[in-house]
């Protein structure tokens, strides 16, 4: 279900970037930009959207496991809810720092993809003028960052 899903969002947005950019005047906006945000942007939500159609399953088993845990281990069951709405706290700051990584990896990500346009656009030029060495260079470097 969730890839199914998924493979109509990517397609669906996909259709809904190409005709915007194609809407758009060529001065509005930069010549890599719809490549970049069907490449890296579109795939990436998708990815974090396939657990959304497991979440009825999230919640029932919560509001099952815990009443199931209550009630088989009383006092000590919630002795254990607590260690876990602690380590959930904790969980929640981890999150919120894997946030800002993983924008600076968005951003590194775009920078790659949009050197990588640029190299297969003048893959002509960059032969006649022999800069394979620096343009390999450049594009390692930006390899690196991303990782």
């Amino acid at each position: 279900l969730a890839d199914d899903f998924g493979t109509k969002f990517v397609s669906a947005v996909g259709s809904l970037v190409q005709r915007k950019a194609a809407s758009m005047s060529s001065a509005a906006r930069a010549p890599q930009d719809e490549t970049v945000l069907l490449g890296n942007d579109v795939v990436r939500t998708f990815e974090n959207l396939k657990f959304m159609s497991q979440t009825p399953s999230f919640v029932s088993g919560m509001i099952g496991g815990v009443a199931l845990l209550v009630t088989l281990t009383g006092a000590s069951g919630l002795v254990g809810l607590a260690v876990m709405f602690l380590l959930l706290g904790g969980n929640m700051q981890l999150s919120k720092t894997n946030k800002v990584l993983e924008a600076k990896n968005l951003e590194a990500a775009d920078r790659r993809v949009k050197l990588m346009k640029q190299v297969l656009d003048g893959a002509k030029a960059i032969k006649f003028m022999a800069w394979e060495e620096s343009y390999i260079r450049v594009i390692c470097e930006a390899r690196w960052t991303e990782m």
